[in-house]
Formats: C-alpha cells, structure tokens, sequence
C-alpha cells in the first residue's frame, strides 16, 4: 500500500456535484463567478459572535459546497450546500432530512450554518437532488435557478424603483382622489414586481411564455386569467409543464413534479 500523498482526480466530492457546478456555471456565468468547495469562514465573518469554542471550530473547518460572488468585486452573493446524503433541503432556517445519517451532529451542523447565514443577512440554502434536477428534459432549469432568479429579483427591485420613481410622481400628480392614486400606485408597483421577475427570474420568464403559447392558442383569455384552472381547461399536452411554472415556490414546484410522477 502506497502512503505517498497524491492528487485527486476532482476537487468535488461526487459527480452529482460536478453536475451541479457545471450547470450553476453554465446558467450563470454571465452574471457571477462560481466557485466549489469554499471555506465557510471566507464567506461569512463570524469571528465576533458569541459561540462555543466546538462551534467555532467547526465553522472555521468548514465549507459550502457553491458560491456565487459578484464578477467585479468577488462579493458573495449566494451560496449552496448540495445534500447528497441525507437528501435534506433548507426550510425557513432550518435543515430537513430525508435519510438518516450516521453523522449524528449532520442536523445540528446544517442549522449551525443555517443561522450564522441568517444573523449576517446573507443568501445560504441546502438543496439535494430533486432541487437540482431538470423542470423539464426541453427547459434545462432547476429550482436552484428559481431561488437564485428569485433572490436577484428581490435585490434588483428597489433599484428600478429608485430609477422608475420619477415615472410615477408624472402619473399621480394631476390625479385628485385618494383612491385614484392608491389604486395606480398599486398597478404600477405590481408591473415592477412583473418586471424585475422577468429580467431575473428565468422560471418566471419561462411561466410568462408559457402564458403567452397558452392565450395564442385559445387557451386562456388574458380577461379570464385568474378564473380557477383545472385539467379540463387545458389540454394534456400543456397540464405538465404548465402546472410546474405557473406559480413557482420551491416546495410547489416540487410538489408538483412528484405528483405528475405518480
């Protein structure tokens, strides 16, 4: 047996991973850098945090298994833990997991980071293989691509409505009624939610063509559009993909796809 130290074939620990960073990188690069395995404590400066010495030791030993940061700055903007093994996933701040692990601290672990990640305001998820995995063969998104087109949406709105104020104040100004103007202050909101989710989200942006096909094809009437949508309302050939995008949220699309599965 040959105890000479050697260089690994991958800096990842599976080739899920590597299939994960490789379609991260591929969705993403014109935006951000991506990197692998990065030391938890390059990310977040936990060091003035009241913690226990195990606790520290652990945070500084650490990693998270994707990063995103901005392209000029190298700022983290978001990063990934992708669960192999217990096949968990993050949920309003803490870990869930699916299979047991002979870890026993795996749980206690996850929330560590779950928390410090909250407390610094800062973007961390754990996701598996379902959150990973293709919509749709045709699509080549992943709920990861909703969360990170969600996240993007959600930092860039006050920017447009910074920009686009200007816009509002010309319509409202002429306008006497209180409620004139709460009734076009809200439309106008709205359309720069709409708007900042299509420049961002690109679930969002695959829902809105979706949409599109569905009306030019006699589907849905823009007028109907919140009317109840049930299986009979729309043929087979659209029900799959349609329910998947029409109102995306991580546990639904999930959902979802696990009952369209059955």
């Amino acid at each position: 047996m040959c105890n000479k130290p050697f260089v690994k074939e991958t800096v990842f620990g599976s080739k899920a991973e590597r299939a994960v960073y490789k379609a991260l990188n591929t969705r993403w690069r014109n935006k951000f850098r991506l990197f692998p395995s990065l030391p938890f404590a390059n990310v977040i400066n936990f060091e003035r945090m009241n913690l226990t010495n195990k606790e520290k030791e652990f945070l500084f030993k650490t990693s998270v298994d994707f990063t995103l940061c901005d392209k000029e700055t190298y700022r983290p903007f978001l990063s990934i833990d992708f669960d192999g093994m217990g096949r968990g996933f993050s949920r309003n701040g803490e870990y869930v997991e699916i299979l047991p692990s002979e870890d026993k601290y795996r749980k206690l672990k996850f929330n560590l980071k779950l928390k410090i990640a909250e407390q610094a305001h800062y973007n961390y998820f754990i996701v598996s293989y379902k959150e990973t995995e293709n919509l749709d063969p045709d699509l080549h998104l992943t709920i990861v691509d909703g969360i990170i087109g969600k996240i993007l949406a959600r930092d860039n709105l006050n920017k447009i409505l910074q920009e686009r104020g200007k816009e509002l104040n010309r319509m409202i100004e002429d306008l006497s009624p209180f409620i004139e103007k709460e009734i076009i202050i809200d439309d106008w909101f709205t359309e720069r939610e709409i708007e900042a989710e299509a420049e961002y989200n690109p679930i969002f942006r695959k829902e809105l063509e979706l949409e599109e096909e569905l009306h030019k094809n006699g589907v849905i009437d823009w007028w109907k559009k919140y009317e109840p949508i049930n299986e009979r309302s729309i043929p087979i050939s659209y029900l799959f993909r349609f329910l998947k995008f029409f109102s995306f949220d991580g546990t639904v699309v999930t959902k979802n796809i696990l009952v369209q599965n059955d």
